[in-house]
């Protein structure tokens, strides 16, 4: 914070005395007292305006384009992606499957050990406009699940220009007609993702006759898209993990 400081001026009063002369034996006569010279002034030399410093436009930083993702991070209890750049916690009854779980579902070669190799045979995937995935963890005795899935839409002729686009693009692909396993009573809402507004489906899940909480929403960089979805008991649950939500920026 910048600090003002306040300049006082003290003006000093100038006082002049005039003195009398008087004369015994002549008649009074009235002496004019001279006027003062006065005081050349110096005329002020105006003191030079400081030069503006012109502050660099900062310039937008560029999306990433499919060439830079990279897989995300099974945290001890969560994930974070520093291609998305965000992550969350789960409830600590979730299992995290391993990385090498995740690359088995995406048909990885299980020859393949180096990580930038493995990069970039998920990167050919997605130019090829498979869907990856990213992130699996669940707790199979309450039929809870997490997942995200990796989308890009680079080569392809659908323009998704919001995230709000591609989610209604999703719906009916979420909305199931299963007489067993299902999702309905679908809601479109907005959810506060650590300080940012983001569209969300909300919806009941209807599986094994057991009926649970269900949310999906996406995250846009470029033309990429992670899809997270998520199955638990209730709403607070789900909302544990909004709340546990961040950005790596």
């Amino acid at each position: 914070m910048q600090t003002r400081n306040k300049v006082l001026s003290v003006l000093l009063s100038v006082l002049f005395c005039f003195s009398l002369v008087s004369c015994k034996t002549a008649p009074d006569v009235s002496e004019l007292t001279p006027t003062p010279t006065a005081t050349p002034t110096a005329t002020p030399v105006p003191t030079p305006e400081p030069t503006p410093t012109t502050e660099p436009t900062p310039s937008p930083t560029p999306e990433p384009s499919i060439e830079d993702f990279v897989p995300g991070v099974n945290d001890e209890q969560g994930y974070h992606s520093d291609f998305f750049r965000f992550g969350f916690l789960l409830p600590t009854d979730f299992k995290i499957e391993s990385r090498s779980f995740v690359n088995r579902k995406n048909e990885v070669d299980s020859l393949l050990t180096d990580p930038e190799t493995i990069r970039k045979a998920l990167i050919m995937q997605l130019k090829m406009q498979n869907i990856l995935f990213d992130f699996l963890a669940g707790n199979m005795d309450k039929q809870c699940y997490a997942q995200i899935l990796v989308r890009d839409y680079e080569p392809n002729d659908i323009v998704f220009e919001s995230e709000a686009d591609f989610l209604e693009y999703l719906e009916p692909w979420l909305v199931s007609t299963e007489e067993k396993d299902r999702n309905e009573n679908l809601v479109r809402t907005a959810v506060d993702l650590a300080g940012e507004q983001h569209p969300l489906y909300r919806y009941d899940v209807i599986q094994n006759n057991v009926r649970l909480r269900g949310m999906m929403f996406t995250i846009k960089r470029g033309t990429t898209f992670a899809v997270i979805q998520m199955t638990m008991r209730s709403d607070e649950e789900l909302d544990y993990v909004l709340e546990s939500f961040y950005w790596l920026d």
